[in-house]
């Protein structure tokens, strides 16, 4: 198994000066009703400018009629091997790794979503790439990345109410290196790096989890995360529980205050009690 660091995605944003707050997200709880939990959403949301100048932390992903959608996954072209060394597996392998992340996925989320894979590339709203080759960077190797992580989303214009725009959201491509310094990876892992740059098409901003544990964090070291955790499940379905377009929270604009229900003293000791 490979060692050494896991890049599992790169940002081409720049991390937007905004800091997830907790009454940001009961507030938006309170607009947008009951949401999915434990979910990492302000982590997932686009920074976007808005029709109006301002900027916000937008829910980008597939509109529900995008489903069934249709991905495309070449088989790679694997090295030649001298006949006295051991034969590398089949290039189809590989494809059915990235079937079956895109099949976690769809469990593990549900309705809307559904996965096909497509024959042709012309039959197929985005294209997975498995290119057998290491990627370096300067720390480790790099194992995926999605094509154009900055301009995928795209506001249009204002939305049916103030706390809605118009988006276009359409990524077309990922990209998986199955190799790093110490050869080909297993499908196995390959698996766990598309269930991470699926994520990213699927909705994702440039930004991860925050959590080591998740598929959706950016690191992964010597591990390999390779289930989605409750965090990647709740998180996911939220975002696809809420319209596309949906405002999260207005960059710059005063914090919401906080809610009635949060205690805002110290807390009272209940009286001795023994067990």
């Amino acid at each position: 198994l490979a060692a050494g660091a896991w890049l599992l995605a790169v940002c081409t944003t720049d991390g937007p000066d905004y800091q997830p707050n907790r009454h940001d997200y009961w507030s938006f709880r309170e607009r947008v009703g009951a949401l999915p939990e434990p979910n990492y959403l302000p982590w997932v949301m686009h920074r976007e400018r808005l029709p109006d100048g301002s900027e916000a932390l937008v829910a980008c992903r597939w509109p529900d009629s995008a489903f069934q959608l249709r991905y495309f996954a070449p088989a790679p072209e694997l090295p030649d091997v001298a006949d006295d060394e051991e034969r590398i597996r089949p290039a189809s392998d590989y494809v059915a790794a990235v079937d079956d992340a895109f099949a976690a996925w769809q469990r593990a989320i549900g309705p809307p979503l559904r996965f096909e894979r497509a024959l042709q590339r012309e039959d197929a709203a985005i294209e997975v790439r498995l290119v057998s080759r290491m990627q370096p960077v300067e720390e480790g190797a790099l194992l995926g990345v999605v094509a154009d992580e900055r301009g995928r989303c795209r506001v249009e214009a204002s939305g049916p109410t103030p706390d809605r725009v118009e988006i276009q959201f359409a990524p077309s491509e990922a990209t998986l290196f199955i190799a790093d310094s110490h050869g080909l990876l297993t499908p196995r892992q390959v698996r766990a790096v598309a269930l991470h740059e699926i994520g990213h098409l699927l909705g994702v901003s440039g930004q991860h989890s925050p959590l080591a544990g998740d598929v959706m964090y950016p690191v992964a070291g010597d591990r390999r995360i390779e289930a989605l955790s409750e965090h990647d499940r709740g998180s996911l379905r939220a975002l696809y529980s809420i319209a596309p377009g949906t405002i999260f929270a207005r960059i710059g604009a005063p914090r919401a205050e906080p809610l009635s229900a949060v205690r805002r003293g110290p807390p009272r000791l209940a009286s001795e009690t023994r067990d």
